[in-house]
């Protein structure tokens, strides 16, 4: 699924920054850089997050970077604002068809909190694998289950809104005992050997209630599915359930209503042979 709301989502992303700027602190050493290396970053949005967590990090000789995004508004809004030397913005798929010339290309691909969208982590990992030069690694982050999943898996499941493809926001292990299990396969039948898989639990406040109601409409790439006449009472459903979500804690703070996300994310760093 591919957002559609690029200044909301740029707006209100603040958690992708915080949340990414910890994993890249604590697994730093895991980036072994090549020389002049050739560097992609899926799920790249509008490119602020990797302006300001990956961009810092780049060895300075590297050949390209390219950054891609399934959603068109993303990537239209990555041209006009992201700068970088050497650098290109496509829009693509992870688990779609990759273009022949990107083939065995890349030293290194990275994503953050992208691959829980992936409707097919198998085809994307088996995607990386092929993008990937020999003794090229990825390195991704990713939730165990997204803090909307139990939201979009109710509103779903209700006659009003069934037919509006709600479940397709829905991450691909939401049902299952063991989300990480089912990663591990997909990584596996890629052919990834040698790879570290690890787990971080992490907790985020949000700065405010609209700060956390605007990301979730930011992320929310049904909204278009929804006729225009029911779009208020749409919204207004859906906020009220994401308040409410099994990852949401709502608290009192100096008299003030704050908002908290709790999440498992994997970091998941593989090299291809």
């Amino acid at each position: 699924m591919s957002f559609i709301f690029p200044q909301l989502w740029a707006n209100n992303s603040n958690i992708t920054f915080v949340l990414n700027s910890s994993h890249l602190s604590k697994y730093r050493h895991l980036l072994k850089w090549k020389n002049k290396a050739s560097i992609l970053e899926f799920g790249f949005a509008n490119g602020h997050n990797s302006n300001q967590v990956l961009r810092p990090l780049l060895p300075n000789d590297y050949k390209e970077f390219i950054g891609s995004d399934i959603s068109k508004q993303m990537v239209e809004e990555a041209k006009k604002e992201f700068r970088m030397p050497r650098s290109n913005i496509v829009q693509m798929s992870i688990d779609g068809n990759i273009p022949d010339e990107f083939h065995n290309r890349f030293d290194h691909v990275f994503s953050f909190l992208t691959m829980h969208l992936v409707q097919n982590p198998r085809q994307a990992f088996k995607n990386i694998y092929q993008i990937l030069k020999p003794g090229g690694w990825m390195f991704l982050t990713f939730f165990e289950r997204t803090p909307v999943d139990d939201v979009f898996d109710k509103i779903s499941k209700n006659p009003k809104w069934s037919n509006y493809r709600q479940d397709e926001m829905i991450s691909k292990y939401y049902y299952s005992d063991n989300p990480q299990k089912g990663y591990r396969k997909d990584i596996d039948a890629a052919n990834f050997k040698d790879y570290h898989f690890n787990i971080e639990k992490d907790t985020y406040e949000f700065g405010s209630i609209e700060e956390m109601n605007n990301l979730a409409i930011a992320v929310n790439a049904t909204i278009p599915n929804i006729p225009e006449e029911l779009m208020s009472e749409y919204i207004a459903y859906f906020l009220k359930e994401v308040q409410n979500g099994k990852l949401v804690n709502l608290t009192n703070k100096d008299g003030k209503q704050c908002a908290c996300f709790n999440t498992t994310t994997f970091i998941v760093h593989a090299t291809k042979p």
